[in-house]
Protein backbone atom coordinates (compact mmCIF):
# COMPACT_ATOMS: atom_id res chain seq x y z
CA UNK A 1 0.00 0.00 0.00
CA UNK A 2 2.77 2.47 0.63
CA UNK A 3 4.08 1.46 -2.96
CA UNK A 4 0.87 2.21 -4.38
CA UNK A 5 0.70 5.34 -2.03
CA UNK A 6 4.26 6.63 -3.59
CA UNK A 7 3.07 5.55 -7.09
CA UNK A 8 -0.24 7.44 -7.27
CA UNK A 9 1.96 10.67 -5.86
CA UNK A 10 4.18 10.35 -9.18
CA UNK A 11 1.57 10.02 -11.10
CA UNK A 12 -0.53 12.33 -10.09
CA UNK A 13 2.52 14.87 -10.32
CA UNK A 14 3.42 14.05 -13.97
CA UNK A 15 1.09 11.46 -15.82
CA UNK A 16 4.18 10.17 -17.39
CA UNK A 17 5.99 9.20 -14.31
CA UNK A 18 3.13 5.97 -14.51
CA UNK A 19 6.37 3.91 -15.82
CA UNK A 20 7.32 3.67 -12.19
CA UNK A 21 4.58 0.93 -12.33
CA UNK A 22 7.47 -0.76 -14.51
CA UNK A 23 10.24 -1.14 -11.14
CA UNK A 24 7.55 -3.37 -8.90
CA UNK A 25 6.23 -5.40 -12.15
CA UNK A 26 9.62 -6.62 -13.32
CA UNK A 27 11.46 -6.63 -9.89
CA UNK A 28 13.24 -9.97 -9.48
CA UNK A 29 10.97 -11.90 -12.26
CA UNK A 30 10.30 -15.21 -12.62
CA UNK A 31 12.52 -17.12 -15.69
CA UNK A 32 10.29 -17.14 -18.81
CA UNK A 33 7.41 -15.70 -19.98
CA UNK A 34 4.77 -18.53 -18.51
CA UNK A 35 5.80 -18.22 -15.25
CA UNK A 36 6.06 -14.48 -15.33
CA UNK A 37 2.33 -14.95 -16.20
CA UNK A 38 1.60 -17.13 -13.25
CA UNK A 39 3.70 -14.84 -10.56
CA UNK A 40 1.17 -11.78 -11.95
CA UNK A 41 -1.99 -14.00 -11.62
CA UNK A 42 -0.84 -15.39 -8.03
CA UNK A 43 -0.09 -12.07 -6.66
CA UNK A 44 -3.33 -10.38 -8.27
CA UNK A 45 -4.96 -9.80 -4.86
CA UNK A 46 -1.82 -7.45 -4.18
CA UNK A 47 -2.13 -5.73 -7.80
CA UNK A 48 -5.40 -5.23 -7.57
CA UNK A 49 -4.96 -3.07 -4.14
CA UNK A 50 -1.93 -1.24 -5.40
CA UNK A 51 -4.39 -0.49 -8.87
CA UNK A 52 -7.35 0.45 -6.23
CA UNK A 53 -4.87 2.83 -4.02
CA UNK A 54 -3.20 4.51 -7.28
CA UNK A 55 -6.74 5.49 -7.88
CA UNK A 56 -7.89 6.71 -4.88
CA UNK A 57 -4.97 9.04 -5.40
CA UNK A 58 -6.21 10.52 -8.07
CA UNK A 59 -9.71 10.80 -7.35
CA UNK A 60 -9.48 14.27 -5.87
CA UNK A 61 -8.19 15.33 -9.10
CA UNK A 62 -11.06 13.33 -11.34
CA UNK A 63 -13.42 14.80 -8.66
CA UNK A 64 -12.25 18.28 -9.31
CA UNK A 65 -12.30 17.72 -12.93
CA UNK A 66 -15.85 16.96 -12.88
CA UNK A 67 -17.18 19.54 -11.00
CA UNK A 68 -15.66 22.61 -12.48
CA UNK A 69 -16.19 21.31 -16.31
CA UNK A 70 -18.28 18.54 -16.26
CA UNK A 71 -16.34 16.01 -17.32
CA UNK A 72 -14.08 13.31 -14.74
CA UNK A 73 -11.37 13.09 -16.88
CA UNK A 74 -9.65 16.59 -19.04
CA UNK A 75 -6.28 16.89 -21.03
CA UNK A 76 -5.34 20.25 -19.62
CA UNK A 77 -2.38 20.19 -22.40
CA UNK A 78 -5.04 21.66 -24.75
CA UNK A 79 -2.28 23.65 -26.86
CA UNK A 80 -2.02 21.83 -30.63
CA UNK A 81 1.40 22.56 -30.66
CA UNK A 82 1.96 20.33 -28.41
CA UNK A 83 1.57 16.95 -27.51
CA UNK A 84 3.00 13.22 -27.79
CA UNK A 85 4.11 12.14 -31.22
CA UNK A 86 5.28 8.28 -30.50
CA UNK A 87 6.25 7.44 -34.01
CA UNK A 88 9.12 10.41 -34.18
CA UNK A 89 10.91 10.78 -30.49
CA UNK A 90 13.75 12.76 -29.65
CA UNK A 91 16.18 10.42 -27.95
CA UNK A 92 19.27 12.05 -29.70
CA UNK A 93 18.37 15.55 -29.32
CA UNK A 94 16.73 15.00 -25.38
CA UNK A 95 20.42 13.18 -24.83
CA UNK A 96 23.14 14.68 -27.04
CA UNK A 97 21.59 18.37 -28.46
CA UNK A 98 23.02 21.53 -27.50
CA UNK A 99 20.03 23.00 -26.63
CA UNK A 100 18.92 20.66 -23.50
CA UNK A 101 20.92 17.37 -24.24
CA UNK A 102 21.04 15.56 -20.57
CA UNK A 103 24.52 13.82 -21.13
CA UNK A 104 25.90 17.39 -22.03
CA UNK A 105 24.67 19.47 -19.04
CA UNK A 106 24.32 17.03 -16.67
CA UNK A 107 27.00 14.38 -17.38
CA UNK A 108 27.19 11.87 -14.29
CA UNK A 109 24.01 10.46 -15.71
CA UNK A 110 26.14 9.14 -18.39
CA UNK A 111 28.14 7.11 -15.57
CA UNK A 112 24.83 5.93 -14.47
CA UNK A 113 23.30 4.86 -17.77
CA UNK A 114 27.25 2.99 -18.57
CA UNK A 115 26.26 1.51 -14.86
CA UNK A 116 23.38 -0.77 -16.05
CA UNK A 117 26.08 -3.01 -17.25
CA UNK A 118 27.47 -3.08 -13.65
CA UNK A 119 23.62 -3.34 -12.37
CA UNK A 120 23.25 -6.68 -14.21
CA UNK A 121 26.22 -8.54 -12.80
CA UNK A 122 26.17 -7.25 -9.02
CA UNK A 123 21.90 -7.73 -8.65
CA UNK A 124 20.18 -9.20 -11.40
CA UNK A 125 17.72 -8.57 -9.45
CA UNK A 126 16.88 -5.24 -10.14
CA UNK A 127 18.45 -5.03 -13.61
CA UNK A 128 15.50 -5.66 -15.92
CA UNK A 129 13.40 -3.24 -14.08
CA UNK A 130 15.91 -0.67 -14.02
CA UNK A 131 16.36 -1.14 -17.69
CA UNK A 132 12.97 -1.21 -18.28
CA UNK A 133 12.18 1.80 -16.82
CA UNK A 134 15.08 3.71 -18.48
CA UNK A 135 14.55 2.82 -21.89
CA UNK A 136 10.64 2.97 -21.68
CA UNK A 137 10.57 6.50 -19.46
CA UNK A 138 13.08 8.05 -22.14
CA UNK A 139 10.95 6.87 -25.11
CA UNK A 140 7.70 8.76 -23.69
CA UNK A 141 9.91 11.80 -22.34
CA UNK A 142 11.28 11.87 -26.09
CA UNK A 143 8.09 12.15 -28.11
CA UNK A 144 6.97 14.85 -25.90
CA UNK A 145 6.82 17.41 -29.54
CA UNK A 146 8.20 20.03 -27.12
CA UNK A 147 11.12 17.98 -25.99
CA UNK A 148 13.18 20.41 -24.79
CA UNK A 149 10.42 21.55 -22.30
CA UNK A 150 10.33 25.42 -22.41
CA UNK A 151 12.74 27.24 -19.98
CA UNK A 152 15.09 24.93 -17.84
CA UNK A 153 18.05 23.84 -17.40
CA UNK A 154 19.39 20.07 -18.92
CA UNK A 155 16.31 17.83 -19.41
CA UNK A 156 13.88 18.74 -16.38
CA UNK A 157 11.71 15.75 -17.18
CA UNK A 158 14.10 13.17 -16.34
CA UNK A 159 14.63 14.60 -13.15
CA UNK A 160 12.20 12.34 -11.68
CA UNK A 161 14.15 9.10 -12.60
CA UNK A 162 17.23 10.35 -10.97
CA UNK A 163 16.06 8.05 -7.78
CA UNK A 164 16.37 5.22 -9.76
CA UNK A 165 19.45 5.59 -11.81
CA UNK A 166 21.19 5.65 -8.45
CA UNK A 167 20.93 2.09 -8.49
CA UNK A 168 23.45 1.37 -11.64
CA UNK A 169 25.56 4.14 -10.37
CA UNK A 170 26.21 2.78 -7.18
CA UNK A 171 26.53 -0.60 -8.82
CA UNK A 172 29.39 0.91 -10.76
CA UNK A 173 31.42 2.90 -7.65
CA UNK A 174 30.71 -0.53 -6.28
CA UNK A 175 32.53 -2.50 -8.79
CA UNK A 176 35.18 0.04 -9.15
CA UNK A 177 36.25 -0.65 -5.86
CA UNK A 178 37.89 -3.97 -7.17
CA UNK A 179 40.00 -2.11 -9.50
CA UNK A 180 43.68 -1.33 -8.95
CA UNK A 181 44.42 1.68 -7.45
CA UNK A 182 45.33 4.33 -10.39
CA UNK A 183 41.96 3.16 -11.91
CA UNK A 184 39.86 3.42 -9.14
CA UNK A 185 41.31 6.93 -8.44
CA UNK A 186 41.16 8.20 -11.96
CA UNK A 187 37.77 6.94 -11.91
CA UNK A 188 37.18 9.04 -8.70
CA UNK A 189 38.60 11.90 -9.94
CA UNK A 190 36.67 11.30 -13.38
CA UNK A 191 33.15 11.81 -11.21
CA UNK A 192 34.57 15.00 -9.01
CA UNK A 193 34.66 16.78 -12.49
CA UNK A 194 31.65 15.57 -13.66
CA UNK A 195 29.95 17.29 -10.58
CA UNK A 196 32.09 20.10 -10.64
CA UNK A 197 31.27 20.85 -14.25
CA UNK A 198 27.34 20.08 -14.09
CA UNK A 199 27.53 22.61 -11.58
CA UNK A 200 29.93 24.79 -13.11
CA UNK A 201 27.29 25.08 -15.87
CA UNK A 202 23.97 25.45 -13.53
CA UNK A 203 26.02 28.69 -12.34
CA UNK A 204 25.61 29.82 -15.87
CA UNK A 205 22.56 29.17 -16.19
CA UNK A 206 21.55 31.22 -13.64
CA UNK A 207 23.88 34.36 -14.76
CA UNK A 208 22.83 33.71 -18.41
CA UNK A 209 26.16 32.31 -19.34
CA UNK A 210 23.73 29.15 -20.82
CA UNK A 211 20.19 30.32 -22.16
CA UNK A 212 17.06 28.97 -21.03
CA UNK A 213 15.94 27.19 -24.04
CA UNK A 214 17.53 28.91 -27.05
CA UNK A 215 21.18 27.22 -26.52
CA UNK A 216 23.09 26.38 -29.98
CA UNK A 217 26.43 24.86 -30.81
CA UNK A 218 27.81 28.14 -31.14
CA UNK A 219 26.19 29.75 -28.51
CA UNK A 220 27.85 26.75 -26.34
CA UNK A 221 31.13 27.25 -26.93
CA UNK A 222 31.67 30.86 -27.12
CA UNK A 223 30.55 30.63 -23.50
CA UNK A 224 32.34 28.07 -22.36
CA UNK A 225 34.59 28.01 -19.40
CA UNK A 226 33.24 31.71 -19.10
CA UNK A 227 32.27 34.08 -15.97
CA UNK A 228 30.86 36.43 -18.08
CA UNK A 229 27.91 36.64 -20.89
CA UNK A 230 30.50 36.88 -24.05
CA UNK A 231 29.86 39.35 -26.54
CA UNK A 232 27.38 38.64 -29.89
CA UNK A 233 25.97 35.92 -27.58
CA UNK A 234 22.59 37.01 -28.31
CA UNK A 235 23.06 36.55 -32.21
CA UNK A 236 24.47 33.26 -31.38
CA UNK A 237 21.17 31.99 -29.98
CA UNK A 238 18.23 30.50 -31.44
CA UNK A 239 15.41 32.61 -32.74
CA UNK A 240 13.78 35.07 -29.83
CA UNK A 241 10.12 34.24 -29.58
CA UNK A 242 7.80 36.63 -27.63
CA UNK A 243 5.99 34.97 -24.90
CA UNK A 244 2.94 37.12 -26.46
CA UNK A 245 3.69 36.24 -29.89
CA UNK A 246 3.90 40.44 -30.81
CA UNK A 247 7.55 39.63 -32.52
CA UNK A 248 8.68 42.38 -35.15
CA UNK A 249 11.29 41.24 -37.76
CA UNK A 250 14.42 43.80 -37.71
CA UNK A 251 17.31 41.78 -39.24
CA UNK A 252 17.23 40.99 -42.57
CA UNK A 253 20.20 40.91 -43.24
CA UNK A 254 20.47 37.39 -41.49
CA UNK A 255 17.84 35.86 -43.39
CA UNK A 256 17.02 35.10 -47.60
CA UNK A 257 13.90 36.66 -49.15
CA UNK A 258 12.07 34.19 -51.07
CA UNK A 259 9.05 35.32 -52.83
CA UNK A 260 6.40 32.15 -53.15
CA UNK A 261 4.86 31.59 -56.29
CA UNK A 262 1.19 32.45 -56.82
CA UNK A 263 0.69 28.35 -57.23
CA UNK A 264 1.20 28.01 -53.91
CA UNK A 265 -0.61 31.30 -52.72
CA UNK A 266 -3.66 31.34 -54.44
CA UNK A 267 -6.67 30.82 -52.50
CA UNK A 268 -9.49 28.59 -53.73
CA UNK A 269 -12.41 30.26 -55.64
CA UNK A 270 -15.28 31.31 -54.06
CA UNK A 271 -18.96 32.96 -54.56
CA UNK A 272 -17.50 36.54 -53.02
CA UNK A 273 -15.23 36.65 -56.30
CA UNK A 274 -15.07 39.71 -58.50
CA UNK A 275 -12.64 40.81 -60.72
CA UNK A 276 -10.96 44.15 -59.72
CA UNK A 277 -7.51 45.64 -60.92
CA UNK A 278 -4.25 45.04 -58.92
CA UNK A 279 -3.81 48.01 -56.79
CA UNK A 280 0.02 47.24 -57.64
CA UNK A 281 0.60 46.18 -61.39
CA UNK A 282 -2.69 47.61 -62.82
CA UNK A 283 -3.23 43.94 -64.04
CA UNK A 284 -7.00 42.52 -63.63
CA UNK A 285 -7.48 39.93 -60.52
CA UNK A 286 -10.08 38.50 -58.19
CA UNK A 287 -10.75 40.14 -55.02
CA UNK A 288 -13.18 39.08 -52.48
CA UNK A 289 -15.80 40.45 -51.72
CA UNK A 290 -17.01 40.62 -47.44
CA UNK A 291 -19.70 41.70 -45.77
CA UNK A 292 -22.08 40.21 -42.69
CA UNK A 293 -23.17 36.90 -44.65
CA UNK A 294 -19.75 35.81 -45.43
CA UNK A 295 -17.27 36.78 -42.54
CA UNK A 296 -13.85 35.05 -43.76
CA UNK A 297 -11.64 35.34 -46.91
CA UNK A 298 -10.64 31.99 -48.51
CA UNK A 299 -7.75 30.32 -46.54
CA UNK A 300 -4.75 30.02 -48.28
CA UNK A 301 -2.82 27.05 -46.82
CA UNK A 302 0.69 25.76 -47.08
CA UNK A 303 2.43 22.68 -45.71
CA UNK A 304 5.41 24.34 -43.76
CA UNK A 305 8.07 22.22 -45.42
CA UNK A 306 7.34 24.46 -48.68
CA UNK A 307 8.17 27.25 -46.81
CA UNK A 308 11.38 26.10 -45.42
CA UNK A 309 13.95 23.44 -44.02
CA UNK A 310 14.70 25.61 -41.29
CA UNK A 311 13.71 25.92 -38.33
CA UNK A 312 12.00 29.01 -38.25
CA UNK A 313 11.20 31.53 -40.92
CA UNK A 314 9.57 35.08 -41.16
CA UNK A 315 6.33 35.13 -43.54
CA UNK A 316 5.02 38.29 -44.94
CA UNK A 317 1.88 38.95 -46.72
CA UNK A 318 0.92 41.51 -48.71
CA UNK A 319 -2.73 42.32 -48.66
CA UNK A 320 -4.76 45.13 -50.70
CA UNK A 321 -8.16 46.49 -48.75
CA UNK A 322 -10.68 48.31 -50.15
CA UNK A 323 -12.86 50.03 -47.09
CA UNK A 324 -16.28 51.87 -49.00
CA UNK A 325 -16.84 55.52 -48.13
CA UNK A 326 -19.48 57.32 -45.44
CA UNK A 327 -19.32 54.55 -42.98
CA UNK A 328 -17.35 54.19 -40.00
CA UNK A 329 -14.19 52.57 -40.47
CA UNK A 330 -14.58 47.99 -40.75
CA UNK A 331 -13.38 46.15 -38.39
CA UNK A 332 -11.53 43.03 -38.95
CA UNK A 333 -8.36 40.94 -38.84
CA UNK A 334 -5.43 39.53 -41.04
CA UNK A 335 -5.37 35.99 -39.32
CA UNK A 336 -1.54 33.91 -39.31
CA UNK A 337 -1.81 30.27 -37.61
CA UNK A 338 -0.12 26.68 -37.87
CA UNK A 339 -3.00 24.05 -37.64
CA UNK A 340 -2.45 20.73 -36.10
CA UNK A 341 -5.75 19.41 -34.86
CA UNK A 342 -6.72 22.77 -34.13
CA UNK A 343 -4.48 26.20 -34.39
CA UNK A 344 -1.51 26.81 -32.62
CA UNK A 345 0.83 30.28 -33.10
CA UNK A 346 -2.12 32.18 -33.74
CA UNK A 347 -2.13 35.65 -34.03
CA UNK A 348 -4.23 38.15 -35.82
CA UNK A 349 -3.63 42.03 -37.39
CA UNK A 350 -6.45 44.32 -36.64
CA UNK A 351 -7.27 46.49 -39.57
CA UNK A 352 -9.37 49.07 -37.26
CA UNK A 353 -5.76 50.19 -35.41
CA UNK A 354 -3.96 50.89 -38.94
CA UNK A 355 -5.66 53.99 -39.81
CA UNK A 356 -7.14 52.41 -43.77
CA UNK A 357 -8.63 55.39 -46.01
CA UNK A 358 -12.10 54.72 -47.49
CA UNK A 359 -12.99 54.63 -51.08
CA UNK A 360 -9.53 53.76 -52.02
CA UNK A 361 -7.12 50.55 -52.12
CA UNK A 362 -5.00 50.41 -48.58
CA UNK A 363 -1.74 48.11 -48.63
CA UNK A 364 -1.45 46.16 -45.53
CA UNK A 365 2.03 44.13 -44.83
CA UNK A 366 1.76 41.91 -41.62
CA UNK A 367 4.98 39.87 -40.24
CA UNK A 368 4.67 36.42 -38.44
CA UNK A 369 7.23 34.39 -36.90
CA UNK A 370 6.44 30.84 -37.05
CA UNK A 371 6.20 28.87 -33.97
CA UNK A 372 7.61 25.90 -32.95
CA UNK A 373 6.81 23.47 -35.68
CA UNK A 374 5.17 20.27 -34.50
CA UNK A 375 5.27 18.27 -37.63
CA UNK A 376 6.78 19.89 -41.06
CA UNK A 377 3.41 19.13 -42.67
CA UNK A 378 1.30 21.56 -40.54
CA UNK A 379 0.00 24.20 -42.77
CA UNK A 380 0.67 27.92 -42.16
CA UNK A 381 -2.63 29.07 -43.19
CA UNK A 382 -3.92 32.80 -43.85
CA UNK A 383 -6.96 34.43 -44.08
CA UNK A 384 -9.18 37.69 -43.61
CA UNK A 385 -11.97 37.67 -40.46
CA UNK A 386 -14.46 40.81 -41.19
CA UNK A 387 -15.82 41.19 -37.79
CA UNK A 388 -18.63 43.66 -38.98
CA UNK A 389 -21.34 44.00 -41.30
CA UNK A 390 -19.23 46.65 -43.65
CA UNK A 391 -18.41 45.33 -46.60
CA UNK A 392 -14.81 45.54 -47.76
CA UNK A 393 -12.60 44.12 -50.52
CA UNK A 394 -9.71 42.00 -50.24
CA UNK A 395 -7.07 41.18 -52.50
CA UNK A 396 -4.26 39.04 -51.40
CA UNK A 397 -2.30 37.48 -50.04
CA UNK A 398 1.51 37.63 -51.88
CA UNK A 399 3.75 35.62 -49.40
CA UNK A 400 7.25 36.32 -49.23
CA UNK A 401 9.77 34.17 -46.94
CA UNK A 402 12.22 35.35 -44.98
CA UNK A 403 14.91 32.14 -44.41
CA UNK A 404 17.45 31.69 -42.16
CA UNK A 405 21.24 31.88 -44.25
CA UNK A 406 22.10 28.98 -41.86
CA UNK A 407 20.60 26.92 -38.93
CA UNK A 408 21.27 27.26 -35.49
Amino acid sequence: MILALLMGMATLCRPSEAVCVLLPVLWAPAPGAKAFLKSMWQNRKHWSLIALVMFLVGLPQFLYWKAATGSFIINSYNNPGEGFDYLRPHVLEVLFSFRKGWFLYTPIMLVAVIGLAALRRSWPQAFKAVLAFFLVNLYVVSSWTCWWYADSFSSRALVGSYAVMALPLAALLDRATSWVRAARFAFIGLLGSLLLFNLFQQWQFAHGIIDMSRMTRAAYFAGFGRTRVPAGFEDLLRVKRSYSGNDVFTDGTRYRRILLPSSLTMSPPSDQDTIVRDPATGVEQRAVRLDEGHIYSPAVRIPYRRLTQRDHAWVECQWFVLPPVGVPAPKGSFVMTVEHGGNYGYRAFDIEHMGLRPGTWNEVRTQYLTPEIRDPEDPLTTYFWLRDTVPVLIVGPRIIVHEPLRDP
